[in-house]
């Protein structure tokens, strides 16, 4: 995963092994490329202060790096499907997970809006991104279809679209419109 930071010119790159490598202007985060891993790391969310970050593993491992609190994790559940992706609480209280099945699991701040868990998805969730308001979401899945939930608003889709390779991550504007 790629993840820029929120005010200085620069970004991150995680690996699946909880390896974490600053570029540009920002700061060295911690790195669990020392650890063993039960499970790769699939995913990564930036807290929005840039002084932190949540790395997020297929088996719902949450690890929190720098300033980001630690929320809790769904290492404990019997999940149906491995997790995909993480997206931050705007204000950094709590976090998102996103299963392949489209479940989502809150943390903190970050409150249930719903989920795609019931829908038959035509292709696996891939990514979630959280509305800045802090009250929603988009999950993204590989076929590029998108569902909102809470104050996402719907802007559209590329569902139903031959696409030449899997839609694999999703983003929100600064306004979420």
């Amino acid at each position: 995963a790629i993840r820029r930071h929120p005010i200085a010119d620069g970004y991150w790159i995680a690996a699946a092994s909880g390896a974490v490598d600053p570029f540009g202007a920002v700061s060295a985060l911690d790195s669990l490329s020392h650890l063993s891993l039960n499970a790769p790391v699939v995913d990564m969310a930036v807290h929005p202060t840039g002084e932190g970050a949540w790395l997020a593993a297929s088996d719902g491992g949450v690890f929190a790096l720098g300033q980001a609190g630690f929320y809790g994790h769904a290492v404990d559940l019997d999940l149906v499907a491995p997790i995909t992706g993480i997206a931050a609480h705007p204000q950094g209280g709590g976090y998102w997970l996103c299963s392949e099945d489209g479940g989502i699991f809150s943390y903190g701040e970050a409150t249930f809006q719903g989920s795609a868990a019931s829908i038959a998805l035509a292709g696996p969730a891939v990514a979630i991104a959280a509305h800045p308001g802090g009250n929603g979401y988009w999950i993204l899945t590989n076929d590029g279809g998108v569902f909102t939930f809470g104050d996402a608003g719907f802007h559209g889709s590329l569902g139903g679209i031959r696409l030449s390779a899997p839609a694999i991550d999703i983003a929100a504007t600064p306004s979420g419109n």
